[in-house]
């Protein structure tokens, strides 16, 4: 029998999983999960076992003080894929006894005893493999999103808080729960599952807002909610009931926020933001219908716009297919990739973060409450967002030359800057200034004022 229980030394037990591992599991994963009916599912976990086993040789002379940890990591993997694949547990014992050459049992080609190396039976091939064998049980990808999101995947979605993570996320589940383009791209029309743990009720006001925006009956669309925090690891026999009962096959499941459903005791402990990152993807296996897994995240502590890594660094992304990210520009959000990303890159989209109403989102006065949804603009129209914020950016600058002693409330009123409310819109004109001090054509006086450097009038001297 394989021994599944390696007593790991203290030291193991909270050391990393080698990332060579971690691709190799992740990569037969993908594998099994879009296996074809007519691709022999025993051979694939031969060659999954195969595969791991020498993976783990190395990682023996690599990392020996993990190797017990990390072999009992493949070894639960692969029970995983063969449960996954409906193979007998007793089917796949034999299977991995015979990789494992635990038994003297005739031998497939690039067979070695688990323990030495050496060929099982004294006869085998070379390690290396030929062609036909490499490619053997090879299953293309297939998309959620054309170019963007691969089925059975599981991706991060990385932004500072405001950044349009959740505007992004909704919308994309309401494009795939009704087949509509997503940031023009063509989309499978799938189930959606949306777990709306960090605010539910900001989630409801924006799908409530998007209905109406996206043309979608919130009533009918096929799209379920979880609302509120729980602990993944203790409700997932639930979720899984639930999905099924309600007819499972579901494509994408969105995580609002994954640090939220956190379940370890030091946040700042990559190890266990490791794990945390290994629950989150098993929704992948858990939920019928192997969909998609996004998780929206959270950077480390005050990251740039270049460097949107998900916090517990490379042990959280060591998980992941991809890290996407969204990057706030005034009323723009970029959305792209950093660190990581399976598949062939992308060009950065953009979406507008527009404030939306509804009739059904009304305060106890009768008095509509706006919420925020997102749209997709093109190259084009993005091209043209940007000439017209330049144009808004000069007439700030004249309206400073003009009223030296301008409050942002007045420079707001001048420049036709309104909130919703018809209050001065002060914060978009902090954020016009905050471009021209950037640029350095204006400076802050000592009494908070805004006046222009001599490169600000030059510039506005040659408008």
């Amino acid at each position: 029998m394989v021994d599944t229980t390696g007593a790991a030394s203290s030291q193991a037990e909270h050391a990393e999983i080698s990332a060579a591992i971690d691709e190799e599991i992740a990569s037969w994963r993908r594998i099994f999960g879009m296996r074809k009916p007519s691709v022999d599912a025993k051979d694939l976990l031969r060659n999954a076992s195969r595969d791991l086993w020498r993976a783990l040789e190395v990682d023996r002379t690599v990392h020996p003080d993990s190797h017990e940890t990390t072999r009992q990591e493949a070894i639960d993997a692969l029970y995983e894929m063969a449960n996954l694949a409906s193979i007998s547990d007793d089917d796949a014992q034999r299977i991995f006894a015979e990789s494992f050459a635990e038994q003297p049992t005739p031998q497939a080609e690039n067979v070695y005893d688990f323990e030495t190396g050496e060929p099982v039976g004294g006869t085998a091939t070379s390690l290396i493999k030929s062609s036909r064998n490499f490619v053997a049980g090879f299953v293309p990808p297939d998309y959620l999103i054309d170019g963007l999101l691969q089925e059975a995947f599981f991706y991060s979605l990385t932004g500072a808080t405001g950044a349009g993570k959740t505007a992004i996320t909704l919308r994309l589940a309401a494009s795939v729960a009704t087949g509509a383009l997503f940031a023009g791209r063509e989309t499978k029309k799938r189930r959606v599952l949306y777990l709306a743990a960090e605010n539910p009720l900001d989630v409801r006001m924006r799908w409530i807002a998007l209905s109406q925006h996206m043309h979608f009956d919130h009533d009918s669309i096929e799209v379920f909610f979880v609302e509120g925090v729980f602990k993944i690891s203790q409700m997932i026999p639930r979720l899984k009931q639930e999905a099924e009962a309600i007819g499972g096959d579901f494509g994408l499941v969105n995580i609002d926020t994954g640090p939220v459903f956190y379940e370890g005791d030091d946040e700042s402990s990559r190890t266990q933001q490791g794990q945390h990152a290994v629950m989150l993807r098993n929704l992948v296996e858990e939920i019928p219908g192997r969909p998609t897994v996004i998780a929206n995240v959270h950077p480390v502590k005050n990251a740039a716009a270049d460097n949107l890594i998900p916090a517990g660094g490379g042990n959280f992304l060591n998980q992941v297919d991809g890290n996407l990210t969204a990057a706030k520009n005034d009323n723009t959000t970029e959305l792209h990739w950093q660190g990581k990303y399976r598949g062939v890159e992308f060009a950065p989209m953009h979406f507008m973060l527009k404030t939306a109403t509804h009739e059904r989102i009304k305060d106890s006065k009768g008095r509509l409450i706006p919420t925020v949804i997102c749209e997709w603009i093109s190259e084009t129209a993005k091209e043209d967002m940007d000439a017209g914020r330049l144009a808004d950016d000069d007439k700030l600058l004249s309206f400073i030359s003009k009223n030296p002693k301008a409050s942002q409330a007045e420079l707001a009123l001048l420049m036709g800057w309104k909130l919703f409310s018809g209050e001065p819109h002060k914060s978009k004109v902090a954020r016009g200034a905050a471009r021209l001090l950037k640029d350095k054509l204006i400076e802050k006086t000592r009494a908070g004022y805004f006046e222009l450097t001599d490169k600000g009038l030059n510039v506005l001297g040659s408008k």
